[in-house]
């Protein structure tokens, strides 16, 4: 599934990403990344927040960040590291609701889009071991 991977490559994303464009770059104020799905269309977001740097400057620096991440960290990453990224991604996705409001809600945006998928936290992180 496009989803479990999209949410893998968060996991093994978020912390390079803020920390090259956050800390060493100090790009934004705020720095991250995300995968989403709306009404059934994937994407997968970088966020930057800067009051100091034009929308171009931040574009241009994701944009580095992306081709230096697929060739030096996803190119060389050590299957051992790989492993350790999908079993903390999938203990993620695997957790309990806090609450009886965030069950119903988890399962009312099953039935709002029609997919019915009520063990999509188990399907997806089946899909990440994969």
């Amino acid at each position: 599934q496009l989803a479990a991977k999209l949410s893998l490559l968060e996991a093994i994303m978020y912390e390079p990403l803020f920390d090259t464009l956050r800390t060493k770059q100090q790009l934004g104020y705020t720095v991250g990344c995300s995968s989403r799905a709306t009404h059934g269309q994937l994407g997968f977001v970088i966020r930057i927040v800067s009051a100091t740097h034009s929308a171009a400057q931040c574009e241009g620096a994701a944009a580095r960040f992306l081709r230096g991440f697929a060739d030096d960290l996803l190119g060389t990453m050590r299957a051992d590291t790989y492993a350790k990224h999908v079993d903390s991604a999938v203990a993620n996705k695997l957790q309990e609701d806090h609450s009886a409001t965030d069950e119903a809600s988890r399962f009312h945006a099953e039935v709002e889009s029609r997919q019915f998928m009520f063990d999509r936290a188990e399907q997806e992180a089946a899909a990440m071991r994969a």
